[in-house]
């Protein structure tokens, strides 16, 4: 039966945490309560595709893995040094804190909000600013509680991820800028997916690439640098367990 396997592969998917996810933890990050879980793990409910969606991304793996027996369930034993890029930040430096990314709207100043936040002295540079990332739209390159460091460019190179300006509401939004060569000009790209491009109406403005990222790997605080600006598949290894 389709939902006592997928109730399994919650329950171990949810023990294979380091440090170990109870119920209760993982049904308050993805907002329901914890006797609702414990009937998706016992195979009494099939859980429906969204809140699947939503447990996948709070278990740190995908919809088609966590569906998918013959997928093994990541090991508590992996090494952490086995992560690609296994920087454990030390000294920190403060920077602009610009806010939630993706955001609906009034994104204002990143450089001038007046607010700061503590991140790895490494990061440290003109024109840079950290956000915190939300949601599943950029998944799995970012993920929701990743730290970002973006440098100001409103002339990012094509290939990198950006965070774009909406013209107009000042909405804001984090996409792969692609050269669509049909058009002649660069489009943005969702880097989940699952979400469709952003309406060309009223326009966008690139004003950021992202160069750095801070993360948590089994508990324990990693970093990522990319001065020229990250592309996707530099960051593509975070859509697997390791």
């Amino acid at each position: 039966m389709l939902s006592m396997a997928i109730g399994d592969r919650i329950r171990d998917f949810r023990m294979a945490k380091e440090p170990k996810l109870t119920q209760e933890q993982l049904a308050e990050s993805i907002g329901i309560k914890r006797s609702r879980l414990a009937q998706y793990e016992a195979g009494r409910t099939e859980p429906p595709l969204t809140i699947l969606k939503m447990i996948a991304l709070a278990l740190d793996t995908t919809l088609p893995e966590l569906e998918d027996e013959g997928v093994p369930v990541p090991r508590k034993t992996k090494a952490v040094q086995d992560a690609p890029m296994p920087n454990v930040p030390q000294e920190t430096v403060d920077m602009p804190y610009a806010g939630l990314v993706p955001a609906d709207s009034n994104w204002g100043d990143p450089l001038g909000t007046g607010e700061e936040l503590p991140v790895d002295i490494k990061f440290k540079g003109e024109n840079r600013f950290v956000c915190k990332v939300v949601g599943d739209s950029c998944y799995p390159y970012l993920k929701q509680g990743d730290i970002a460091i973006f440098e100001v460019d409103p002339g990012p190179s094509v290939g990198t991820i950006i965070l774009a300006e909406r013209l107009g509401d000042r909405a804001c939004t984090v996409k792969l800028l692609e050269w669509d060569a049909e058009a002649g000009r660069s489009r943005l790209k969702p880097l989940n997916e699952a979400y469709e491009p952003p309406s060309s109406s009223p326009g966008w403005q690139a004003t950021a690439k992202l160069i750095g990222l801070e993360f948590k790997h089994e508990g324990v605080k990693m970093t990522a640098i990319e001065p020229g600006g990250f592309r996707s598949r530099q960051l593509a290894w975070r859509g697997f367990d390791i």
